[in-house]
């Protein structure tokens, strides 16, 4: 892995980075018309702390999985279906974190 490559994933693990990142899902989460992402939301809430501690160190060790909670096929128009796949509130937050981080690089400005 390359130096830049660590920077990124260390910045990445960082509690502060998720508990940022935490505050965006979970505030579009609780905006959500399902009950199911409202309630699993509330759920991690609870214990947030406890939560976003586990994930960095699973981040740091190398040990984290992106999980999918549930494949569905949603209609894209009249005669086309596209599969839409609702990841865990864990998943939210890593791939928000990752989003947060590469956002803030200078090659990534707009």
């Amino acid at each position: 892995m390359t130096q830049k490559k660590k920077e990124l994933h260390r910045e990445v693990y960082k509690f502060k980075t998720l508990e940022r990142a935490w505050r965006k899902v979970r505030s579009s989460g609780l905006q959500s018309s399902s009950v199911e992402t409202k309630s699993s939301i509330e759920d991690f809430d609870k214990e947030a702390f406890t939560n976003l501690s586990r994930i960095s160190r699973e981040l740091k060790k190398g040990n984290f999985e992106f999980k999918g909670k549930a494949a569905l096929s949603k209609k894209k128009n009249k005669s086309t279906k596209r599969p839409l796949t609702i990841f865990s509130i864990e998943s939210r937050i890593v791939s928000r974190a990752i989003l947060d981080v590469l956002q803030k690089q200078p090659s990534m400005e707009k």
